[in-house]
């Protein structure tokens, strides 16, 4: 496993922790986080992506850092998290709709930057929810 923030590889890792999990019954969304340790005295920012590859070069997590610690002089702990974490960050007023069909209030919500999200990944929507609609 090697890491590459902002376009360095990193392959001197040590204390990887990474357990990525999915609600297979759509209940809920896990936020899927990652730690490590670099050996490296670089230095790294808040928000800085962080890609974490296996020695095949598959891609196994496109996360951002959102705790970066010295253990030592040579040593960096990053820890990171998903695209949806980020949600946990915004605070939406409540609103009541009657009758809206979901894409409509997912524009309103993610995408506009009327109070919105104005999300930084795009998203897809199955067709199938074309004509949902949400009371509440």
């Amino acid at each position: 496993m090697h890491i590459t923030i902002d376009g360095t590889d990193y392959a001197t890792l040590k204390n990887l922790s990474f357990a990525p999990s999915a609600d297979i019954a759509g209940v809920s969304i896990p936020i899927n986080e990652l730690q490590v340790d670099i050996v490296t005295d670089d230095e790294f920012g808040l928000s800085d992506v962080v890609e974490l590859y296996d020695d095949a070069g598959q891609l196994w997590a496109h996360y951002f850092i959102t705790y970066v610690g010295r253990v030592d002089r040579n040593t960096v702990r990053i820890k990171a998290r998903d695209d949806i974490a980020m949600l946990d960050k915004v605070i939406l007023p409540a609103v009541y709709h009657n009758s809206i069909l979901v894409p409509d209030l997912l524009d309103d919500t993610i995408i506009t930057e009327s109070g919105g999200i104005s999300a930084p990944w795009p998203y897809y929507l199955d067709h199938t929810f074309d004509n949902a609609v949400i009371h509440g």
